[in-house]
């Protein structure tokens, strides 16, 4: 196996840098998210069901507040527990990391797959930080991730706010690798 350049692990550091931005962000949500999404006393509207539907709420809180307290404390200890060890698996390189063969955006992808467990948000700003270290910031302004899942979305009918799935991530890197070319 061939050893990995400068630049290459440079962008295995920006996986790594992106999976503890996401970690810290999950924690942080751990800790601030109390009640469950059916529960949450926010309504959609005013109407007369709505109003009924909170009144019963309020007392099914009220009775299940200690088991829901019980729970959200059960969840941060739990999170906090676990943190330090996910922080720090992030910090080491992995021992069977090589370098890509193919000398792209695409490549490597493939080469940091197996080491990469970003979820669809923190992937996206990681490829375009990976833009930004391979091609430089002129081709980073041009070149965006974005750009290209867009263009993916409004040719494959995508609904307006719905998360990009993994396909439509795959298509849009495919896009762009072949926009950049070889670094």
């Amino acid at each position: 196996m061939e050893k990995m350049s400068d630049v290459e692990m440079r962008c295995f550091s920006a996986v790594q840098y992106w999976q503890r931005k996401e970690l810290a962000q999950q924690l942080k949500d751990t800790l601030t998210s109390f009640l469950p999404h059916p529960l949450s006393l926010q309504g959609s509207s005013s109407t007369t069901k709505s109003n009924t539907w909170t009144l019963v709420k309020v007392p099914l809180i009220a009775i299940l507040f200690p088991l829901l307290l019980l729970i959200w404390l059960a969840r941060v200890l739990f999170a906090l527990v676990l943190y330090p060890y996910r922080y720090l698996s992030t910090l080491p390189v992995p021992q069977g990391l090589h370098s890509p063969g193919e000398r792209n955006i695409q490549g490597i992808h493939r080469a940091f797959s197996p080491y990469n467990d970003l979820s669809p948000a923190y992937y996206l700003l990681c490829v375009n930080d990976w833009v930004t270290i391979l091609y430089g910031v002129d081709a980073a302004r041009k070149h965006q991730i974005e750009t290209y899942l867009f263009a993916q979305s409004s040719s494959r009918f995508i609904r307006p706010g719905e998360a990009p799935s993994r396909q439509h991530i795959s298509l849009a890197r495919e896009s762009l690798s072949r926009a950049l070319g070889y670094y």
